[in-house]
């Protein structure tokens, strides 16, 4: 457990302090060397950040609290964690604060003291990217699919870059011609929503390495394929019409 804390003390003496300014230095390079945190972080006076830190409100976790912390958040090198709770708190505020041309640490230090008395915590790419050279924090997309095959498999490219980088996605395929529907320029038929649905499904990138990714399709009501799109992760079926990997959720839109 104290493996997973670190050092629990009060940082009330001097020593403590300068113990404590030594290993977020100590902290920050190794991160910074490998690419895991951003080197911006250099640009705090990391003296006045490390005498914000409470070591203390590691007390504050439950055991299943810490073990999630040190399985998901904490950042690591080859599995092994370069970060503390304390530290992993203070690393998110101050990615959150990088953008600050005043005062940098003090809006860094209360965004600290929000996150580590867990009054607030942010959304899951918030922690996993603030103060690192990837700093995504949003959680959800939501794009719409334009009937253009170089759009399409655009769109597949870009969602799936998103989704590495722990953004969840929700996909409108409404504008995609409905199964039979005349192409124009080969005067076929179009093969309609599902198949493209299909591809989307067998690629979907998980969110960082970290955990599955989350994708959402979206289809009007007065869609043509709805009826087929209602049955998409039944485990019985066509395995050609079925999608069941990454689509946690279908949802249909009607416009009112």
């Amino acid at each position: 457990m104290r493996a997973i804390r670190g050092d629990d003390r009060q940082l009330d003496s001097l020593e403590d302090r300068q113990q404590s300014e030594a290993r977020l230095h100590v902290e920050i390079e190794p991160g910074v060397r490998a690419d895991r945190l951003s080197s911006d972080l250099r640009s705090f006076d990391l003296n006045k950040i490390a005498d914000a830190l409470q070591p203390s409100r590691d007390r504050d976790f439950r055991y299943l609290g810490l073990q999630t912390i040190y399985d998901r958040y904490l950042t690591h090198i080859e599995g092994r964690r370069i970060e503390t709770p304390q530290y992993f708190w203070m690393r998110v505020a101050m990615g959150l604060a990088l953008a600050e041309t005043e005062n940098r640490e003090d809006r860094a230090i209360e965004f600290y003291e929000l996150l580590s008395s867990l009054r607030f915590t942010s959304a899951t790419p918030t922690l996993f990217n603030s103060g690192t050279p990837h700093p995504q924090l949003s959680s959800c997309y939501l794009t719409t699919v334009q009937y253009d095959l170089d759009h399409i498999f655009k769109s597949v490219g870009d969602n799936a870059r998103l989704s590495k980088w722990v953004g969840g996605l929700g996909i409108d395929w409404t504008n995609i011609r409905a199964t039979g529907a005349r192409i124009n320029g080969t005067n076929g038929e179009s093969q309609g929503v599902i198949p493209f649905l299909k591809i989307v499904n067998d690629v979907a990138v998980n969110q960082g390495g970290k955990h599955k990714g989350a994708v959402c399709a979206y289809l009007e009501t007065w869609h043509l394929d709805f009826v087929e799109f209602l049955p998409l992760r039944k485990n019985t079926g066509d395995e050609r019409r079925r999608t069941r990997l990454s689509f946690r959720s279908r949802r249909s839109r009607t416009v009112l």
